[in-house]
């Protein structure tokens, strides 16, 4: 008989509504879990204890997209068109800079190095960048996606480059179109595919491509062709995240389930069984160690799957 699934090592309740992100973070010497909701709602969960060290309105109502670490700043992009840097020092939130992107999408933007922010703008076809050093509302750089004639940006992700310290910035359109930016000349993608992506993430073979029907697929940007890495037999896929060691990756569903596959070899490890409802976010902790999911039924779970050994 096969062995059952893991169960979570911990699950973290406090949030009113969906929970659309979470991120890992390091505090003098402490683990936490920041989360973002479907609210605006933001906590701080002191892992120690397992309980909310802060809780902030830190959007309005139209929720928070994502969190996540842009160096020593915890970032937040709201679906009020801003996005926010928090200084999270010994537990607190307190905010630190405010900027204006201008979209009201589900786009998600994340950290592009330790100083700037890869954004969706307010033309649903364009992406740029925030230099979080200069005092400036405006992008420093300006990708437009409508030469592209792809329809509007869906995703967001950024690639390790051997010409950019920071990474290339990536995108999927509604039209199907993945493409590879290079910052130098942000006119051009580098390259492209047609297929239809709502979430991605890099890995050392390629860039993984979560479809909001049923497959996974990964992009080698060598030859620019996606090869099929799981075929799911019911819902699309919300989130995909890679682990920092490489090993394994994971992806979040609609079918309330979170998989867990062998990032070299795409084999299925395990399915994990907790939430009642969509999966929107699966991340993991910097020191390998932890796994947290989170989704529509407004609970955060905590998992130890394949620690380092």
């Amino acid at each position: 008989m096969a062995p059952a699934p893991p169960s979570p090592v911990g699950v973290l309740r406090g949030h009113a509504a969906a929970v659309n992100s979470v991120a890992f973070l390091e505090q003098g010497g402490a683990t936490y879990l920041a989360s973002g909701a479907a609210d605006g709602n933001l906590k701080l969960w002191d892992l120690s204890i397992r309980r909310p060290a802060a809780s902030i309105s830190a959007h309005s109502k139209a929720g928070i997209l994502c969190v996540g670490m842009l160096g020593d700043a915890l970032l937040s992009h709201g679906r009020d068109g801003f996005l926010v840097l928090w200084d999270v020092a010994n537990g607190g939130v307190h905010a630190r800079q405010r900027l204006a992107c201008g979209s009201y999408t589900f786009t998600k933007a994340m950290a592009l190095g330790a100083h700037s922010i890869l954004s969706p703008l307010e033309d649903a076809q364009a992406l740029g960048i925030f230099d979080t050093r200069v005092d400036n509302q405006a992008p420093a750089l300006r990708f437009n996606g409508a030469a592209l004639q792809s329809g509007m940006c869906m995703a967001l992700d950024v690639l390790p480059s051997a010409t950019a310290s920071d990474g290339d910035p990536c995108a999927s359109f509604e039209g199907g179109l993945v493409a590879r930016f290079d910052v130098r000349a942000p006119a051009t993608p580098v390259a492209s595919k047609r297929s239809p992506m709502v979430c991605m993430a890099a890995t050392p073979s390629g860039t993984l491509l979560g479809s909001p029907s049923h497959d996974m697929y990964r992009m080698n940007w060598e030859t620019s062709e996606a090869s099929v890495v799981y075929k799911a037999k019911s819902e699309g896929i919300n989130a995909i995240a890679s682990r920092p060691d490489a090993r394994i990756f994971a992806s979040g569903g609609r079918d309330h389930m979170v998989r867990v596959f062998h990032n070299r070899t795409s084999r299925r490890l395990a399915t994990l069984k907790f939430h009642t409802d969509s999966v929107y976010c699966v991340a993991f902790a910097a020191d390998n160690k932890l796994m947290a999911s989170s989704g529509k039924d407004t609970k955060i779970a905590l998992w130890s799957i394949y620690p380092p050994s």
